[in-house]
């Protein structure tokens, strides 16, 4: 959804957006920012920037915000401390040699990429929304805003396994489908709507559910397995009773 061709097609079609951004960027976009306060950051400080996305014909000014809040710097300077702890591992050779973000490999030497570092610390906090709404349409943060309620759009879409019928892949998967809720029944973690019409249960069970639970049958938690019969022991032999009428000679 970033790239500008998608943006730009969004946009002739009429309609407005709000999406993520980049933080490559974000260095150049708030220059003046670092210029003259550095580092600092106030919770919640929202930025706005423009920038040019796009090439040739094709490119087009967007609106940027930025928004830096303290625990998105806390949370980011972990991720931060374990990438380097990974990349240093790496250089000293006390891991296997691997793709890491703040790893730089010239030939056969490897070393931690400073530059790299610097620039992610620098930008530890920031999150960047780009949309084509003007300023006097929604300021800063309600763009902030409206793009934080996109969970509201998510959740109508979340629906129950057992309802089949409202989901499109239903008819391009149902024998998976089938089987799989099958498993689920068999197993005991759930149970499936009951039918009233025998006959329409009867063709939504197909024959390819008997092998996926073959198949799927170790993966069943432990609780649901049945437990193995022990095996009998051994019996030893009595020992030989005595023979008292021998013993007295009757």
């Amino acid at each position: 959804m970033l790239s500008a061709s998608n943006l730009n097609q969004i946009e002739d079609a009429g309609f407005s957006f709000i999406v993520g951004s980049r933080l490559v960027k974000a260095p150049y976009d708030l220059a003046e920012h670092f210029e003259r306060h550095g580092n600092y950051f106030t919770d919640g400080q929202v930025l706005e920037s423009t920038r040019v996305m796009g090439t040739g014909s094709g490119g087009r000014s967007r609106r940027v915000v930025y928004q830096w809040r303290f625990a998105r710097q806390k949370r980011d300077d972990r991720t931060i401390n374990a990438m380097i702890a990974k990349a240093e591992k790496i250089a000293t050779g006390k891991a296997p040699l691997r793709k890491a973000r703040f790893l730089k490999v010239s030939g056969a030497t490897t070393e931690l990429d400073q530059t790299t570092i610097d620039r992610a610390r620098q930008l530890a906090g920031l999150k960047g929304y780009v949309t084509n709404l003007p300023v006097e349409q929604m300021d800063g943060r309600a763009v902030i805003g409206a793009y934080h309620d996109l969970w509201q759009v998510e959740r109508s879409f979340r629906m129950t396994k057992s309802d089949l019928r409202a989901r499109p892949v239903f008819h391009h998967q149902r024998e998976a489908i089938e089987a799989h809720l099958t498993c689920v029944r068999r197993s005991g973690r759930g149970a499936l709507p009951a039918r009233t019409d025998r006959r329409h249960d009867q063709e939504a069970r197909p024959e390819p559910a008997a092998p996926a639970l073959g198949r799927h049958r170790h993966r069943r938690p432990d609780h649901h397995r049945r437990p193995h019969h022990r095996r009998r022991r051994p019996r030893h032999p009595r020992p030989p009773t005595p023979d008292h009428a021998g013993a007295l000679g009757l």
